[in-house]
């Protein structure tokens, strides 16, 4: 049973190893970009986000649509400001919020509506955009490509900031491997950009579950079926953001993050059963047998493909600091995983500065 278990966990490293070397071409060109930014109580962060957006680079025009999500803090006076020193700025602020679309989808459904151009990207409102994130990103939308798929980093105080990289670029390697075959099961939603008349087409959040995240992966999951998912590998598109403060907030961001995992589509739901289910037995044959040489030779095979695939990655992401760190990380990643996916589906988790639980 083992072998046959790890047979199909092979293939599938496989396909993300041949996933993985698949190089995007710069082929598209676009005449203007909007930009959604959509904010709850987020006065102490929202103004860093506003100068690197305002340090932008660009060789078309562009927009900036700031969503105040019925804050109650100084965010959308913030926004006021902003956009009376910036022309290329507008503000839409939300009272009422719609219980259907809970979260930024909504919000980002309104900006969407209101936006004047085809192309739009989104970041969220503590996160730092690099000078060259639009002109980087934008020549990857050929015709046919209907989303743009973004990394995100953490500013780096200590060592444990290293490591949530090190899962942050793990996450990252997986989906841009899986686009190539239109198969990506999730993206971050500060760094992704889509075609307005794909999010119409589909219409953007509708029929989707009703929780408080899942504003990118839902949207992914839609688009993915009706154009072509582009990964974006160039470290000028990648964006910064910062860890939650205080154990508490990192610890609802950590199930908010994962719990979203049994609301995948059928397909990687079973991919995400399997890798539970092949770990456990992993450990189950290890308890039972020990280390013998059939099981170390395949633990061993095990670690390096994908110890293969994530130093592929992280070269690829011109992230090669991080290669080392990799055998520490993988030690407890799949309990980590495992754990928070099902206290985050099951106990539900906070939304940002939300009291209830989601």
């Amino acid at each position: 049973m083992l072998f046959i278990f790890s047979f199909f966990y092979f293939l599938i490293a496989v396909f993300v190893l041949m996933g993985l070397l698949y190089a995007p071409r710069k082929r598209g060109k676009v005449d203007g970009v909007s930009i959604i930014v959509v904010a709850r109580n987020e006065e102490n962060s929202l103004p860093d986000t506003l100068l690197s957006l305002k340090k932008l680079k660009t060789s078309f025009p562009k927009e900036i649509i700031l969503v105040n999500d019925a804050s109650t803090d100084r965010t959308l006076e913030i926004m006021h400001k902003f956009a009376s020193d910036n022309s290329e700025v507008k503000v839409i602020d939300i009272k009422v919020k719609d219980s259907n679309l809970l979260g930024k989808k909504f919000g980002i459904t309104k900006a969407v509506k209101e936006a004047k151009y085809e192309y739009i990207f989104t970041t969220d409102a503590d996160c730092i955009v690099n000078e060259n994130w639009l002109s980087s990103a934008t020549p990857f939308f050929a015709e046919n490509v209907g989303m743009l798929l973004g990394h995100v980093e953490y500013f780096e105080n200590d060592f444990s900031d290293k490591m949530r990289n090190v899962e942050m670029l793990t996450g990252t390697i997986f989906t841009f491997s899986l686009a190539s075959f239109s198969f990506s099961p999730y993206c971050r939603g500060g760094n992704m950009a889509f075609r307005k008349s794909c999010f119409l087409e589909v219409n953007g959040y509708e029929n989707t579950p009703k929780i408080a995240s899942g504003d990118d992966t839902f949207l992914l999951q839609k688009l993915q079926s009706i154009s072509k998912i582009v990964p974006l590998y160039d470290e000028n598109s990648f964006i910064k953001t910062s860890v939650e403060k205080g154990k508490k907030r990192r610890f609802e961001q950590t199930k908010r993050k994962y719990g979203k995992n049994f609301l995948m589509k059928p397909p990687h739901l079973i991919l995400f059963f399997f890798g539970i289910f092949y770990h456990i037995y992993l450990v189950y044959a290890l308890f039972i047998h020990g280390f013998d040489t059939t099981l170390t030779t395949l633990l061993i095979a095990k670690f390096f493909m994908e110890y293969l695939i994530f130093i592929i990655g992280v070269i690829k992401l011109k992230r090669r600091q991080y290669i080392f760190l990799y055998p520490l990380f993988i030690i407890f990643y799949p309990i980590k995983i495992i754990i928070f996916s099902f206290l985050g589906y099951l106990k539900g988790y906070r939304w940002k500065s939300d009291a209830k639980i989601r």
